[in-house]
């Protein structure tokens, strides 16, 4: 049907994203929001309300993960650094099991900062 109409793969792509050629939500939600009245301020001040945690969650999901991986490595690099350095400090005159059970346990207490920040990642973008 979009080859019969003369359209390219990028038309195809672009017609997929409006809705299959047709009006699509997007056309339908701009028609009624023309349509409507405004009830903005009647001064003519700005009806902008300031950033809020919402406008926050609206980001694309590849930013998302961009932001989340560069968290994720600061994390690991400082945890690491402050973990080798406390158990430098204060445990170098403690036996070996000591310092085993503290690696074991550092080096697993890392992954719950770590999995709030996936879990922020992996969420879909909120709808507007």
């Amino acid at each position: 049907m979009l080859q019969a109409a003369g359209l390219g793969k990028g038309a195809k792509f672009a017609a997929h994203r409006r809705g299959r050629l047709g009006i699509g939500l997007f056309a339908l939600r701009a028609k009624a929001a023309m349509s409507q009245p405004s009830t903005g301020p009647a001064n003519g001040a700005s009806a902008k309300t300031p950033a809020t945690n919402k406008d926050y969650e609206k980001l694309p999901v590849r930013l998302k993960k961009l932001i989340g991986t560069v968290i994720i490595v600061a994390l690991v690099v400082i945890y690491a650094l402050v973990a080798t350095t406390v158990a430098t400090y204060r445990l170098a005159e403690s036996a070996w099991y000591v310092h085993l059970m503290y690696f074991l346990f550092t080096g697993v207490l890392w992954i719950v900062p770590a999995m709030f920040v996936i879990r922020w990642m992996e969420r879909p973008p909120k709808a507007r």
